[in-house]
């Protein structure tokens, strides 16, 4: 799951002047000003980043999802009377949390 947006990225890039960023292997790389070689962007810089945007567009939706399974399981839950479906907003919760969960 990409836990930070391009826009955020690219836009970061422009203002301290470094171009044609790439993400491989959830690290991004980038040719800083002045530079033939592309680097890893620093840590810090994304870290700032995510600190200013909070989650990410693909974030959102997976809290969405949670969000929406988990009121769909608690109203057939009830409606059944068979606690099934709640584990399965449980499962699908953990496995998004996991999902998101990762460093930056």
């Amino acid at each position: 799951m990409k836990r930070l947006a391009d826009v955020w990225i690219d836009r970061w890039c422009q203002e301290q002047g470094w171009t044609e960023w790439v993400a491989q292997g959830g690290t991004y790389w980038a040719f800083p000003p002045q530079a033939v070689m592309p680097v890893p962007i620093p840590r810090e810089a994304l870290q700032e980043l995510k600190a200013t945007y909070g989650l990410s567009p693909q974030e959102r939706w997976a809290v969405g999802v949670m969000l929406v399974s988990t009121a769909v399981a608690l109203l057939g839950s009830w409606y059944s009377h068979c606690p099934l479906p709640l584990v399965g907003a449980f499962s699908l919760g953990a496995l998004l949390t996991a999902a998101m969960d990762g460093e930056l």
